[in-house]
């Protein structure tokens, strides 16, 4: 897969992907993702997927791809528009390479501050288990 090269800026209304590699992220019953796949690593930046410019079997092969390299399952993917994260004072940023690469970053270092966003982000995504 050979992808475009994407303009660096992300506007609100653009749909990235989290990539969701946890059964404990997502509830099967009601297929809705929890706030723990919205944590961010400790280095504080949260690794998303863009959607521009994808098709959707390019989206889940990009999922594959980063599964394949942390030897994990991809188990589907929650999608969130940008602007979500910066209504909860975050903000996303292009992070190449691969071109669809983006982090959001600018949390805030207390937990309990991290689970509301990461709380109020789980309410706005849309969950997509696997194909």
């Amino acid at each position: 897969m050979i992808e475009p090269e994407l303009p660096p800026d992300i506007l609100d209304n653009e749909w990235l992907a989290r990539m969701v590699f946890a059964k404990r992220h997502f509830r099967p019953s009601d297929n809705t993702v929890k706030p723990e796949a919205f944590m961010p690593p400790p280095d504080l930046n949260l690794s998303v997927t863009r959607h521009m410019h994808l098709t959707e079997e390019e989206i889940w092969e990009t999922g594959r791809q980063i599964g394949v390299k942390r030897e994990k399952e991809l188990y589907g993917r929650a999608d969130v528009q940008a602007g979500a994260f910066r209504e909860n004072l975050l903000d996303v940023r292009s992070d190449p390479p691969p071109p669809s690469h983006a982090v959001a970053y600018k949390w805030p270092l207390d937990k309990d501050k991290q689970m509301i966003i990461a709380l109020e982000l789980a309410k706005r995504a849309k969950y997509f288990r696997s194909p």
